[in-house]
Formats: structure tokens, C-alpha cells, sequence
């Protein structure tokens, strides 16, 4: 059982650190209700674990991607069909430009590339906090990252080149 004070700093922890989960679990899954529901569950785990051992974000953001990976085992398939359709049937549509373009190419990276690709520009995590998160040290996260960001050109480049060759 916990105590008032338990009670009161899970509170504090929660409050402070729910909108940077909700927001990690929105990007990554697309989806609101879903980001929502992986949030719930990841606070379920965190109360769980509150009082056996000390929840840092590093902690948080492991939990946030047990979570978010099995709701992404879920819906791999629909993620690639959005963007099979959304290829096959609104190749010249304007609107999706750059943004679809993106989200696309990052779709075709490997879950690692994509994973350290959304601690870094979408959640905004410093290098030392993506090291605790995922293990490593800074300076292999910064290796990573770089090495990412290169899979990522290619792919743009690659799909740009495609839509170029469909043009003509």
C-alpha cells in the first residue's frame, strides 16, 4: 500500500511528465484515441513500479516504447496500407506534399532509425537522454543519429527520383 506522500509525489511525476507521453505516444502512433490509451497504460505500469524503484524519463521513455512497440506489432499493416493507398490513389494531390513525403520516407526506415529519428526531432530529448534510454553512450547516439539521418535523405532522395521518373 502506499503512502499520502507516494500518493502526492506520483501526482507531481505524473503531472509533469503526462503531456511529454501523450504527445511521444500521438507521434508515434498516428492516432489520438490510441495515443491516449498507451498513455493510460503506461502510467498504469509507472504506478506499478512508483514505489520499488525511482521513474526517470529515460525510465518513462522505455516503458513509452514497450508500450508504443506493441501497438505498432498491431498496426504495422494498417500504417503500410494508409500509405500504399494513399500512393496509389492521390499521387498528384498537393496536399500531402512534404509532410506526406516525410512520413512516408521515415516509414520505410528501420524501427531503430525511426525510433532515434522521433527522440530527436519530434519528443525533443537531449543526446544524453536518448543514451539512458537506449543504452548507449552519447557519442553513439550522435553516430546513430547521423546514420539515420543519411537513411532518411536516401529515401527521400530515392522517392523523389521515382515520382520524377512517373512525371515523365
Amino acid at each position: 500500500m502506499t503512502s499520502g506522500d507516494d500518493a502526492s509525489q506520483f501526482s507531481a511525476f505524473y503531472r509533469a511528465t503526462y503531456s511529454l507521453v501523450l504527445a511521444t505516444c500521438s507521434r508515434r502512433l498516428g492516432d489520438h484515441t490510441a495515443a491516449e490509451d498507451a498513455t493510460a497504460e503506461v502510467f498504469r505500469i509507472a504506478w506499478q513500479h512508483f514505489s520499488e524503484e525511482e521513474l526517470t524519463v529515460a525510465w518513462l521513455y522505455t516503458t513509452v516504447r514497450n508500450v508504443v512497440g506493441n501497438e505498432w506489432r498491431r498496426q504495422g499493416r494498417v500504417d503500410h496500407l494508409f500509405a500504399r493507398l494513399v500512393q496509389e490513389h492521390l499521387p498528384d494531390d498537393e496536399t500531402h506534399s512534404d509532410a506526406m513525403e516525410v512520413r512516408e520516407a521515415v516509414l520505410t526506415l528501420r524501427l531503430s532509425e525511426r525510433e532515434l529519428l522521433y527522440m530527436a526531432y519530434w519528443e525533443d530529448l537531449t543526446g544524453k537522454e536518448i543514451a539512458e534510454v537506449l543504452g548507449i553512450s552519447p557519442a553513439a547516439v550522435w553516430v546513430r543519429l547521423s546514420r539515420a539521418r543519411e537513411s532518411l535523405r536516401n529515401a527521400l532522395l530515392a522517392s523523389s527520383t521515382v515520382r520524377r521518373g512517373d512525371d515523365g
